[in-house]
Formats: C-alpha cells, sequence, structure tokens
C-alpha cells in the first residue's frame, strides 16, 4: 500500500495542531489525490455530534459551507493525536505505540459488527505528516502528530445516530477499552463493564455514560438497520424539518436515540416499538454522572 500523505496547505494553513489536547479529534477527509494527499474537509474536533453537523450543513446547502466536499457514497474519517510537547521523548516512543494500539483495536470493533451483520469492512492506514507541522516557534513537531483514515460503509454515513455510534465506538479504546474479546457475547459484556469502570477523567466518564445506554441496543439497531433507516433517503436523517418543532438536531446522536429522546419523531417512534417489542429497557436515568 502506498504511503499517504497529510496535504501540506492544510499542515500549512491549520493551528489546529498547535493546540494541546488529551483523546483524539476528528474530521471528514477526501480521497488521496493523484500525489496521495489527503485533504481534511471542515476542522478537527472532539465532539461527535460537531461533525454529523457538518454533514447537515452540507447536504442542507447552509449559509457559508462551499460546494460538496464530503463523500456520501462511503464514510472516511480522519483521526488526529497529539503527544503533547511537555511529555519527555521516551513517552513519546510509548504514546506512539499506543496510539497504533488503540486504532487497532478500534478496527477491531467496528470490523466485528460489520461482519457479523454483512456490511463492508472498514479499513485503516495512518497518514503521514513528517516534516510538515511546526509549533509557534517554528519548530518541527511531525513527530508529536498521529493521523489515521479510516474509510467505510456509508451504512454508517445514514443517519446522524449512526455517524454517531461509529465514532463511539472508534473512540472508547482511547479511554481503555481493551478490546480482547473473541465472541460477541464476550465484546457486548466488554462493552458492559467498561460502562461500569471506574472513570479517571471527564472523557472516559462521558463516553462511558454513553456507552451504557448503547450496549444493550447495539444489535436491535444492527438487527433492525432496514427497518430504521431503510425507509428513507441519506437527506431526510439530517433534515431538520422531520425533527421536534424548532429543534435544528445539533445535539442528535445515538445516546439520544438509546434514552428515548431522539427529536426525529419518525425515528424514535419506530425504535421505541422495536425496544418495546424485544423488551429492552430505555432508562434515561442509567449511568449519568452529569
Amino acid at each position: 500500500m502506498k504511503e499517504m500523505i497529510l496535504h501540506p496547505e492544510y499542515a500549512k494553513n491549520n493551528v489546529n495542531f498547535n493546540y494541546d489536547h488529551d483523546g483524539p479529534k476528528i474530521a471528514f477527509c477526501l480521497p488521496p489525490d493523484k500525489q496521495n494527499r489527503i485533504r481534511v474537509v471542515n476542522y478537527f474536533d472532539t465532539c461527535r455530534e460537531t461533525i454529523t453537523g457538518f454533514l447537515r450543513a452540507q447536504l442542507h446547502k447552509a449559509p457559508k459551507v462551499k460546494k460538496n466536499t464530503i463523500d456520501t457514497s462511503r464514510v472516511r474519517l480522519l483521526f488526529y493525536f497529539k503527544i503533547n510537547e511537555r511529555y519527555k521523548p521516551i513517552t513519546v516512543t510509548r504514546r506512539t505505540k499506543l496510539y497504533d494500539n488503540n486504532m487497532l483495536k478500534a478496527l477491531k470493533i467496528v470490523n466485528h459488527l460489520e461482519k457479523k451483520y454483512k456490511w463492508g469492512r472498514t479499513n485503516l492506514q495512518k497518514i503521514s505528516c513528517k516534516d510538515q507541522i511546526k509549533n509557534r516557534q517554528g519548530e518541527d513537531i511531525s513527530d508529536n502528530i498521529h493521523l489515521y483514515m479510516l474509510v467505510g460503509s456509508s451504512k454508517w454515513l445514514k443517519s446522524p445516530q449512526m455517524l454517531s455510534l461509529y465514532m463511539l465506538l472508534l473512540r472508547i479504546p482511547s479511554w481503555g477499552l481493551k478490546a480482547e474479546f473473541k465472541t460477541h457475547r464476550e465484546f457486548i459484556k466488554e462493552l458492559e463493564d467498561f460502562s461500569s469502570s471506574k472513570g479517571s477523567s471527564y472523557n472516559k466518564k462521558k463516553d462511558q455514560s454513553y456507552v451504557v445506554q448503547v450496549y444493550d441496543k447495539l444489535d436491535l439497531l444492527f438487527a433492525n438497520y432496514n427497518k430504521l433507516f431503510g425507509r428513507r433517503t441519506l437527506k431526510s436523517f439530517y433534515d431538520k424539518n422531520n425533527y421536534t418543532l424548532g429543534d435544528s438536531g445539533a445535539r442528535e446522536g445515538v445516546y439520544k436515540l438509546c434514552i428515548g429522546k431522539s427529536v426525529d419523531r419518525d425515528l424514535d417512534r419506530r425504535f421505541q416499538i422495536l425496544c418495546k417489542e424485544n423488551k429492552i429497557e430505555i432508562n434515561v436515568k442509567k449511568g449519568r454522572f452529569f
């Protein structure tokens, strides 16, 4: 596989790389150009619902949105990690291995579900930015920047809820999920254990509160994908005209669907019927920490 690199124009003009942060930031990206360069769409953000908002804005031609740049035939995301500059050189090596391993765990998680439900498999490739990124002092910090491109089925894009779920599953190894499962039952149990384990940071606790609402509904979502998402167009799921009156959908994701408070009226109704038929409890207070 040919090496792919971050497009130098993005690296040169983006101040995002100068800020220290913990965990991954995410952005849509474009397919490689003829020189195997990867362009970033919009900007990197830690909020999954902000990322879904980029797609919503494109589909409904919001003001200030450029021409259609997000490819809706596939889901194509960049995950960005930074080794903060306060770390010592020996820590840089360790964290590089940590990020690589965490993304392999993330790939294992989504590939497991894709295989079980006969979806196209997500692929992972690391993107080089060697000799491209400098800090405010003009020093090269490319070795501290780690970019991973994930390309998967458009089924993950079909609704903000599924796209939100995709990013959540890809992100949780960063907060300690080990992905040691060998069977589907072990996978669900590992998600359950993660959701109730001791949280060491705000970000982990936040994702735990999402996972605790989702893990027991994962199979319901995938087994009934066509019933829930197959009858409508991609555009309709990102259309505020299908939401509760006055809601923009800015906070709409898999968490709100799984607690029975999705602003998509039609989807919320059908999902709650399926939960009732399958004796799956919707408990708004379960696992909340904030």
